[in-house]
């Protein structure tokens, strides 16, 4: 659901646009220790991916996504700062990531060894918050998508 904030900027966003319909999601990328680091890359159009654990899709944490669907990126305090649609929506084991979609994820230094070192820390922490272990064979989402509209 979203937050009176959160609908007026959807609002926004769909006079801005003339587009109907509610978003897929609203969420922010990462932890709240990150989210605003990744939403200022998605702001400059560095970040044009993510990955999720395919697990948080089975628990009904959220959503699928779906190529085509919208979705308000929100910073670390849950305020909204831009729209994203989903180009591509891929699921393989973490393990397959290839070299392009680190790059297209646009952290840190964009390498590929970084990115699984960065990725494995981060699903392991989640993984052992949420009571359950992480391994590269588990199944991910990798989603690529463009950012469509910031007020």
């Amino acid at each position: 659901m979203l937050t009176d904030e959160q609908a007026a900027f959807w609002q926004r966003f769909c006079d801005a646009t003339s587009h109907r319909g509610q978003p897929l999601d609203c969420d922010s990328f990462g932890g709240p220790d990150i989210a605003d680091e990744l939403l200022m890359l998605v702001l400059s159009g560095r970040k044009r991916a993510t990955c999720s654990n395919a697990c948080w899709v089975k628990k009904g944490f959220m959503p699928m996504p779906r190529r085509g669907g919208l979705a308000i990126v929100t910073d670390a305090a849950n305020n909204p700062a831009c729209v994203i649609r989903t180009e591509k929506v891929t699921i393989k084991p973490f393990r397959d990531v290839t070299v392009a979609f680190a790059w297209r994820e646009g952290e840190g230094s964009r390498m590929l060894s970084d990115w699984k070192r960065g990725h494995r820390h981060f699903f392991h922490r989640e993984a052992l918050e949420n009571g359950f272990a992480f391994r590269e064979t588990d199944l991910c989402i990798f989603e690529e998508f463009t950012m469509i509209w910031q007020p």
